[in-house]
């Protein structure tokens, strides 16, 4: 198998207080970026979710792409409620 690059993105607005996004059960590592390099193995399934914590008019979308373009449409979010706690996610797989 090959081990293929991803480039994970995020973009929070307004009042989120927290957020994490996983790849299988793997927490991505955005201290001070938003955007994560990922290797993943070609031609296996992943998981992919995003938490999002925060009160009304918070959101946070995430993309994951490869140099060939979109792997997934864009996780999005929005709170719609204080204290609100919600998540999305997909499926993916690169070949």
């Amino acid at each position: 198998m090959t081990k293929i690059m991803i480039k994970v993105t995020r973009t929070l607005k307004g009042n989120v207080v927290r957020s994490f996004v996983l790849i299988n059960d793997r927490v991505l590592p955005f201290d001070k970026n938003d955007e994560v390099n990922v290797y993943i193995l070609s031609g296996v399934e992943y998981g992919i979710t995003v938490y999002c914590h925060g009160d009304t008019g918070g959101s946070i979308e995430v993309g994951v792409v490869r140099s060939g373009g979109k792997v997934i449409e864009p996780l999005k979010i929005l709170l719609d409620q204080d204290g609100d706690v919600e998540h999305a996610s997909d499926r993916f797989t690169v070949a």
